[in-house]
């Protein structure tokens, strides 16, 4: 006959099992946020709230969660984490660690760093930045902040300092390197940061940083090469507009009014009669990838294809990279309207999406 403790003991362990996902709460700056955790693996992640800005609140969550987890949380059968973390003895295989950092949590900008690494038959790391508008729940974009004329200006200085940085920093005996192949590596880097998207960048003390850790290779990233590199304010202040005098010199103008026409951008809408959210971005050239999930199931479904002025074509993949249906549409910053078509042509739906 077992003993009352040790009854109370194998019940706790065994609600210690069933119960995976760990939720820690978190209260720092403008918006509270909750952790989630896996108990078993290294990831974690972040849900935010704030009672007064419900709307943009549901924005980002909805952003974060289909962009990072392929999945809104509600719709989970074991684990937030359970189809970025599944194995598919691909390549890369699943996300074996996602941690995360807040940079920012103002009634400005909500920034968050995630540090990500995947493994299957060969591992993968890499950092994803984003910068939300706290006041709307836009991303933004670096060149949100600048003027056209201002940014075009502004680029070569940071393309010039990036190099300049690198430079430096190989003159150094302290770099695991071998010194036969820094020249190699400085052309080769010097071709990536003229390309660089500059998507990878956080904001402190008024002060512009934009991170290179992800055109470094696997082995790269631990020869002790810093790619992050810092820009003053005084260095760019004249190509501002009144978004980013706003951000970086506190001019009065309303943030709310501020909306970005940059790709990624949340949209939602319908598809037929199904309510859908979808998330697409610039990849290479005219090339695009995203991802959409009708909101009764909440599962995200992966796309590729194209974007020609405002001609945007994209295709639906399957988990295993196979062709599933199509969206032809015209886009807009504003809206994406167009049809939505299955592989076998056996269904052709409307599909209308706004700026969320």
């Amino acid at each position: 006959m077992l003993r009352k403790g040790n009854l109370s003991f194998k019940i706790l362990l065994f609600c210690w099992a069933v119960f995976i996902t760990q939720i820690v709460k978190g209260q720092k700056g403008y918006f509270n946020y909750k952790t989630i955790t896996y108990n078993d693996k290294n990831l974690s992640f972040p849900i935010f709230n704030n009672s007064k800005k419900s709307l943009v609140i549901e924005k980002i969550n909805q952003f974060l969660q289909l962009s990072e987890l392929e999945l809104l949380i509600g719709h989970e059968k074991t684990s937030a984490f359970e189809i970025v973390s599944h194995n598919s003895d691909g390549l890369y295989g699943g996300k074996t660690d996602i941690s995360f950092e807040l940079i920012n949590n103002s009634n400005k900008l909500l920034s968050i760093a995630f540090n990500e690494s995947s493994c299957g038959m060969t591992c993968a790391y890499w950092v994803r930045y984003y910068n939300f508008n706290s006041l709307n729940g836009d991303l933004i974009s670096i060149e949100d902040f600048f003027t056209p004329e201002g940014f075009k200006k502004f680029k070569p200085l940071i393309i010039k300092k990036r190099i300049d940085n690198l430079i430096l920093q190989l003159k150094s005996d302290s770099l695991s390197m071998d010194p036969g192949f820094k020249d190699e590596f400085l052309e080769e880097k010097t071709n990536s940061i003229e390309n660089d998207n500059l998507s990878d960048f956080f904001i402190k003390n008024n002060s512009l940083f934009i991170d290179g850790e992800n055109l470094l290779s696997k082995n790269e990233k631990f020869s002790g090469i810093d790619m992050t590199c810092q820009f003053l304010l005084n260095e760019f202040r004249s190509y501002l507009n009144e978004y980013g005098k706003v951000i970086f010199m506190n001019t009065p103008t309303q943030l709310s009014t501020f909306r970005s026409i940059h790709l990624p951008q949340l949209y939602s809408g319908t598809i037929g009669n199904e309510k859908i959210l979808l998330i697409f971005r610039k990849t290479y050239e005219n090339q695009v990838d995203g991802i959409y999930t009708y909101l009764k199931n909440g599962i995200g479904i992966n796309l590729e294809g194209s974007l020609n002025e405002k001609a945007l074509y994209l295709k639906e993949l399957t988990r295993d990279h196979q062709e599933n249906g199509s969206i032809d549409a015209g886009y807009t910053w504003k809206e994406i309207k167009g049809t939505w078509t299955s592989i076998d042509r056996a269904k052709i739906l409307p599909i209308k999406v706004i700026r969320k």
